[in-house]
């Protein structure tokens, strides 16, 4: 036999909850403003083995926001495959982002598993809610999207069903109602989620799928990056021209997902990026680069301006926070999260000067990447 020994629940700031102080969080307010899942989920969420749980009002708001999530995937599940429930097909047959998804469902299902047999609550939500959130919902359903006038829509439905079906009872023991609630839609008329089974994983791991949406996955996110570091609006779609060295065999395949998801206006593919002034690029973890005519989207004299403008600022910033922290009396009598706040500042603000003289560098044509 196991006993578990849990600690006890605190208030936001780690302290015991006292009705004299008045910072008891009341459970049923939880329920009534965000929802008996929602209250279950965040509790589990913070449960880390041997510690005391914090609970605030943010972190249920954010388990609700959560189930919202869920709640409008499936939603977009139902409307994609009517009543129709395709079967999985082969493996082999299947997209690049289809094997994928199932494969990071395999490692998942596996990872909960080890979690839970160690009572490791926290670390099991944590695992399932990313794959949910990020995975699922904005990665493979934005994919799924651009195939639904595709030849190859009828697997890719097979995989929105499979998947969700496995979302739902991982996710059932802490979030009952929900999950019971679209597992009636899902499988209308086959009874109850608490008599389907735990899932397993189905051998469905595929090293190569994983790499090859790891570098997707990466590109886009530079690029996203990259729109919001210069604000280009997102009305505006870029011209990138990508370098993708050895990975340049993936980027065809995936080169109208990433018009899409990058909100581009052409991709073209080569071996080596040219230079010239009013272009910028970035380069991804896996060593991918891609390079932005910039010409085409901003007005290059008004964010020169704006970026030297900025650096102006950050150097004021830098100087004051340095002058703080070279005052002795400062470090040794302020409160240790304040010398804290402080350090943080200067160096968010080192870093951010260093992105922005490397942009401003990419404007004049004497660097292609940053």
């Amino acid at each position: 036999d196991e006993v578990l020994l849990h600690g006890i629940v605190r208030d936001f700031e780690g302290k015991k909850m006292s009705k004299s102080v008045g910072n008891v969080v009341d459970p049923l307010d939880m329920v009534e403003r965000y929802g008996a899942d929602a209250l279950r989920f965040s509790l589990a969420f913070a449960a880390v083995p041997g510690n005391d749980t914090n609970l605030s009002e943010e972190r249920v708001e954010g388990a609700r926001n959560f189930a919202n999530k869920l709640w409008n995937a499936s939603r977009f599940v139902f409307l994609t495959v009517g009543e129709a429930r395709p079967a999985l097909g082969e493996p082999g047959s299947l997209d690049a982002e289809d094997r994928w998804i199932l494969s990071r469902l395999d490692e998942v299902i596996g990872a909960l598993d080890e979690h839970l047999g160690r009572y490791e609550f926290a670390e099991a939500m944590r695992e399932l809610h990313r794959f949910v959130w990020s995975e699922y919902c904005d990665w493979y359903i934005e994919l799924a999207k651009l195939k639904l006038d595709d030849d190859s829509v009828a697997s890719s439905q097979a995989v929105l069903i499979h998947v969700l079906d496995r979302i739902l009872r991982l996710l059932h023991p802490v979030m009952p109602f929900i999950t019971e609630e679209l597992w009636s839609r899902l499988w209308p008329g086959k009874g109850s989620i608490m008599y389907a089974a735990w899932p397993a994983p189905a051998g469905l791991r595929d090293a190569q799928a994983e790499g090859q949406m790891t570098r997707f996955t990466e590109l886009v996110s530079a690029l996203r990056r990259f729109r919001a570091e210069h604000e280009i609006p997102s009305s505006k779609k870029m011209r990138v021209v990508v370098a993708a060295g050895d990975f340049a065999s993936e980027v065809g395949p995936m080169h109208d997902a990433l018009l899409a998801l990058a909100k581009l206006d052409s991709v073209e593919l080569v071996d080596r990026l040219p230079g010239g002034e009013g272009r910028a690029g970035t380069i991804t973890e896996s060593g991918i680069e891609a390079l932005v005519d910039l010409e085409h989207v901003i007005d290059l004299g008004a964010e020169k301006r704006r970026i030297t403008i900025r650096l102006q600022e950050l150097d004021e910033d830098i100087g004051r926070a340095e002058r703080k922290l070279a005052n002795s009396e400062f470090v040794a009598k302020a409160p240790e999260a304040i010398v804290g706040k402080e350090r943080a500042k200067l160096r968010d603000a080192r870093e951010n000067k260093t992105k922005l003289e490397s942009q401003l560098t990419a404007l004049d044509g004497k660097a292609a990447t940053h």
